[in-house]
């Protein structure tokens, strides 16, 4: 199966009538025909600034009625740098997940960092694009003690726990619903 995109809408189509459906949309006056292989991944963007090396972590679930596990989750090193960097963070190929979890580091000696951007895309499809959007579709734990308006995210130790991290909010996860229904069709 292939993945054609068109004026916002996506199409799953067979590889056998992908040059006659492509040809089709032309005639309508799509102008930009996108083919997208099925093995798109789901890729999440930052662009932020921390000060020392430290591990990311997304979880994800294939369905809204799974939890969090290890082995549902991609690890990154991140390292300190004294500029903005960006981490890229792919899910596995195949993976679309129906909820997230952004684990915002392991080093209980990192005091904050500021995030200027986040995008999530699965292929070329936009999930989800800037700062305002992120703090819109996703909620900070306890373990963030401050989120700004400049995005900067403030750490907080709790006793012997740490664990700052975001969860998508369940208007986030029908809205990936909705993208995985069009990207079926």
């Amino acid at each position: 199966m292939q993945i054609i995109k068109c004026k916002g809408m996506v199409y799953r189509v067979s590889r056998s009538s992908i040059i006659g459906v492509g040809m089709f949309l032309l005639t309508l006056g799509c102008k930009d025909v996108v083919v997208l292989d099925k093995t798109t991944q789901f890729a999440i963007s930052l662009d932020l600034y921390i000060e020392k090396d430290d591990t990311f972590e997304v979880y994800y679930t294939s369905s809204e009625n799974e939890k969090y596990n290890r082995n549902q989750r991609v690890v990154t090193k991140v390292y300190g740098q004294p500029r903005k960097q960006k981490v890229e963070i792919d899910l596995p190929e195949g993976v679309y997940p129906a909820s997230l979890r952004l684990d915002f580091g392991t080093n209980r000696q990192q005091e904050f960092i500021r995030l200027d951007d986040v995008e999530m895309h699965f292929g070329e499809v936009s999930v989800l694009e800037g700062l305002e959007e992120f703090r819109a579709s996703f909620a900070p734990n306890a373990f963030i003690e401050a989120f700004s308006k400049a995005g900067e995210i403030r750490f907080m130790n709790s006793g012997n726990r740490y664990d700052p991290y975001f969860l998508s909010k369940p208007m986030f996860a029908l809205k990936l619903e909705i993208i995985r229904k069009g990207i079926r069709h």
